[in-house]
C-alpha cells in the first residue's frame, strides 16, 4: 500500500475514533440521566424512613456499657467497626443525621492502653474526648475509663482534668484504674450535680492500704449507685454512704456497709471471710433486695461458715433473697426469717445435703408472702417432699402464694411426681397456681425418655398443664437439649421447642 493509501487510511481510522468516543460521551450523559432519574422515583425503604425512626435504630446499634467495660480492642479499630462512628462513612445522609443525633455521643468508653504510646503522650486523647461530646449537645454523659498498665502515658492527672471539665455533666462514670491513683483525680474537690451511678475497679491492689481511706464523690448529691467490682473494696473509699440506695461489692472482715449506708435498698455482696462478729444484730430496716455470693478470695476457706452473714442480719423489709456458692444454712435463714419477719416474696438458695424438713421450717416463716422459689442442688429426697406439697394428708407447708418454681441442677426428678404437683396446684382453689416451671437437670438425665417412660399416657400432661396457662420450660444444665412445652391445638401431644 503506498504512502497516500496509509495516510488516508489512517485519517479514516481517527474519524472513526472521534465519532466513537462521541458515541460514548453521549451513553455516559444518558445513563448519568437515567441513574438521577431512577434514584428519584425508586423507593429505597431505609430512605424512606422518618428521621427520628432512624435516629432510634442508631441508638439501638451503640454498644452497652458492660461491652465498653470489657473492650480492650485498639481505638481506632473501634472507630471502624462500632457505632456511631460506623455511621459515618455510609453515606452523606447518614453522616448528617448520625452527627446531629446528640444521644449517639453522650457514652464514651476508653481503654488508654489500648492507646499508641506516642498518641497517647500528646493531647490528641483530649482533643477527641471534647470532639465527641460536642456532638452530645447539653445531654448528661456518660464515661468509662480504664488503664490496666501501672506505666500508662496517660497519666491520673491527666484523667483527674478530664474528669474536673465533664463532671457537671457526669451523669455516670466507671474507672478501672490503681486504687493508688485515685487520690490524684480529686473526685472529693469536684462537684458532679448529677451524677447518679459510680463504678471502681482496681486491677493491681486488691489490698490496699485501708488506714487512710480515699474520699470520693462526696459532692455528688445525686448518687445512689456505688459498684465496686472484683476485689475493689469499700473499705478504702469514703462516699456519701447515706446517700447510697444501691451498692454492689466484696465485704471482707466486717459488716459495715450495712451500718454506714442506712438508707440502702438493694445490695449484691460477695462474702470473704468475715473477722470479728459484730457484738449485737445489725438492724437495716430498708433493705429489700440483698445477693450473698462467695469470693474468689474465700476458696482457701477452711469452711463455709465465716461466709454467713445472716446470723448478723436482720432485715424486716427484704423481699428478695439470692445466695448462691455459699453453702446451704438451713437453720440461720430460719433463724434470721424468725428474727427479721420479712414480707419475703423471692427467695433463691441451694439446698445441697439439706433435708427438706429443715428447709420446710425456713419456708413456713415467709409461706405468707413467698411468690418465687429457685432451689439449686435439689436432693431426690428434696424434690420429692417439695412435689407433694399441697396434697392431701402433706405435714409441710404447701407455700399457698406461690407463682413461679425453678429446680437448677437437679439429678433424678420423678416426672410422674412432678406432673402431679403441677396438676394439684392446678386445680386446688386454696393455692395459688404455678404460673412457671423451670426445671435445669445435671449432666446425664434423659429428658425425652424419662417423660415418655414415666408417664402411662405420654407427656400429654404436660401440654394440658401448658394450655392452662402455666410456662413449662425443661433443660440439660450444658444447654445441649433444651424442652419448652406449648400446647398445639391440633396434636393432642405436647411439642418440644
Amino acid at each position: 500500500m503506498s504512502t497516500a493509501a496509509l495516510r488516508e487510511r489512517l485519517a479514516e481510522l481517527d474519524a472513526a475514533i472521534v465519532e466513537q468516543k462521541t458515541v460514548l460521551k453521549d451513553l455516559e450523559w444518558d445513563r448519568t440521566a437515567v441513574h438521577r432519574q431512577l434514584h428519584a422515583t425508586s423507593t429505597f425503604p431505609v430512605s424512606t424512613l422518618p428521621v427520628e425512626i432512624t435516629a432510634e435504630i442508631f441508638s439501638l446499634c451503640l454498644p452497652s456499657i458492660e461491652e465498653l467495660r470489657d473492650d480492650r480492642r485498639s481505638i481506632a479499630y473501634r472507630l471502624n467497626v462500632e457505632a456511631p462512628t460506623l455511621f459515618l462513612g455510609v453515606c452523606r445522609a447518614w453522616r448528617d443525621l448520625a452527627l446531629d443525633t446528640s444521644a449517639l455521643w453522650a457514652t464514651v468508653g476508653l481503654c488508654f492502653d489500648s492507646i499508641a504510646v506516642d498518641v497517647a503522650s500528646e493531647p490528641v486523647v483530649e482533643e477527641f474526648i471534647h470532639q465527641w461530646f460536642g456532638r452530645a449537645g447539653l445531654r448528661p454523659l456518660s464515661i468509662v475509663f480504664s488503664s490496666t498498665s501501672a506505666n500508662s502515658p496517660f497519666t491520673p492527672s491527666r484523667l483527674g482534668d478530664l474528669i474536673h471539665r465533664y463532671a457537671h455533666r457526669l451523669r455516670h462514670i466507671e474507672l478501672y484504674i490503681s486504687q493508688r491513683n485515685i487520690p490524684e483525680l480529686g473526685l472529693d474537690s469536684v462537684t458532679f450535680p448529677l451524677l447518679q451511678r459510680a463504678v471502681l475497679d482496681d486491677p493491681f491492689d486488691p489490698w490496699p492500704d485501708f488506714s487512710a481511706p480515699v474520699h470520693i464523690y462526696n459532692n455528688a448529691p445525686r448518687l445512689h449507685d456505688l459498684i465496686l467490682l472484683n476485689a475493689t473494696h469499700f473499705s478504702f473509699y469514703t462516699p456519701p454512704f447515706s446517700q447510697l440506695t444501691k451498692f454492689e461489692g466484696e465485704i471482707t472482715g466486717d459488716l459495715n456497709i450495712f451500718v454506714l449506708a442506712p438508707n440502702l435498698v438493694e445490695a449484691k455482696c460477695v462474702v470473704n471471710q468475715l473477722g470479728t462478729p459484730p457484738a449485737s444484730h445489725i438492724l437495716h430496716p430498708r433493705l429489700q433486695f440483698l445477693t450473698l455470693s462467695k469470693s474468689v478470695y474465700s476458696d482457701n476457706a477452711p469452711d463455709d461458715d465465716g461466709l454467713d452473714i445472716l446470723p448478723h442480719l436482720t432485715l424486716p423489709a427484704l423481699q428478695s433473697l439470692h445466695i448462691s456458692d455459699i453453702g446451704d444454712f438451713p437453720q440461720s435463714i430460719s433463724l434470721f426469717f424468725t428474727r427479721s419477719f420479712p414480707p419475703l416474696r423471692t427467695l433463691s438458695t441451694t439446698i445441697g445435703r439439706g433435708r427438706f424438713s429443715e428447709w420446710d421450717t425456713c419456708f413456713s416463716r415467709v409461706a405468707a408472702t413467698l411468690e418465687n422459689l429457685e432451689v439449686s442442688s435439689p436432693t431426690p429426697e428434696f424434690q420429692n417432699q417439695v412435689f407433694h406439697l399441697g396434697s392431701e394428708g402433706s405435714i409441710y407447708n404447701p407455700l399457698p402464694r406461690l407463682r413461679t418454681f425453678h429446680l437448677t441442677t437437679a439429678l433424678e426428678t420423678d416426672y410422674t411426681t412432678l406432673v402431679n404437683f403441677l396438676l394439684i396446684r392446678s386445680a386446688t382453689p386454696t393455692l395459688a397456681k404455678i404460673r412457671s416451671f423451670r426445671l435445669v437437670c445435671r449432666s446425664g438425665a434423659c429428658l425425652r425418655d424419662n417423660l415418655s417412660d414415666e408417664l402411662g399416657t405420654g407427656p400429654g400432661h404436660l401440654a394440658t398443664l401448658a394450655n392452662m396457662g402455666i410456662d413449662i420450660h425443661i433443660e440439660s444444665l450444658e444447654k445441649t437439649s433444651i424442652k419448652h412445652v406449648q400446647y398445639i391445638p391440633d396434636d393432642p401431644a405436647f411439642n418440644f421447642s
